[in-house]
């Protein structure tokens, strides 16, 4: 025997926990409900701030004491742990009858990525932007999808739940998407990111991978 390599990586599913503060990012375009909850409820205030918009003080709505008359009540989250998990989300909207899409942010970015779309497709989607710090994860409502991802130009678009990809309004904008989305839902959520000029060409250089060995073993522990 040569060599031998053993790589282990623990698995950490992704899931929300107590407050953070909006990106500077996304702050000014006012697209995102915020609670500042202290506990690991996050994804359950999240949920109520759609489910109860139009019932929620719109000077107070990151207050948590705005959703006491619901959160633990009206969702009942019992077996599904907290923080809520990502992988927990499919069998929330079963028990819950909701569709929940799910997008991420670093606390200091700017590039939004969508990171689960729901199958449910025939039901309006409660979109929910999960912010991530380097200890843990927030989540919060999405209010206005378009909003938050139109970058700064003049022109207004609307963009596709499943790649992000935006359509200028005055340009056909509603039939493009409905057009591109026929075809992007078979794909689930992804996200396109185009290679700079100076980034442009991919090689090969390793090389002395092309060298033959006696034995090469694989495995894989699950």
């Amino acid at each position: 025997v040569e060599d031998i390599t053993l790589r282990t990586a623990k698995y950490e599913p992704i899931s929300g926990s107590s407050y953070i503060p909006t990106p500077t990012s996304i702050i000014e375009k006012k697209a995102v409900i915020n609670v500042q909850n202290e506990d690991q409820k996050c994804f359950e205030y999240a949920v109520l701030s759609k489910l109860h918009h139009n019932e929620i003080d719109n000077f107070n709505h990151s207050r948590p004491t705005q959703y006491s008359k619901w959160i633990g009540k009206e969702l009942n989250l019992k077996g599904c742990g907290e923080p809520v998990q990502i992988d927990d989300i499919e069998k929330i909207e079963k028990l819950k009858n909701l569709c929940i899409n799910v997008y991420t942010i670093d606390e200091k970015g700017s590039q939004i990525n969508p990171i689960l779309c729901s199958k449910r497709k025939e039901q309006d989607p409660i979109n929910l932007l999960l912010i991530e710090g380097k200890t843990k994860s927030h989540y919060t409502w999405i209010k206005n999808f378009d909003s938050l991802l139109n970058s700064s130009d003049k022109h207004q678009k609307v963009h596709c739940p499943y790649c992000c990809n935006g359509f200028v309004k005055i340009r056909n904008g509603e039939r493009n998407l409905k057009n591109h989305m026929e075809n992007c839902v078979e794909y689930g959520a992804q996200r396109t990111k185009i290679p700079l000029k100076e980034n442009k060409w991919i090689q090969f250089n390793d090389f002395p991978k092309m060298h033959r060995l006696p034995v090469v073993f694989y495995a894989d522990f699950e």
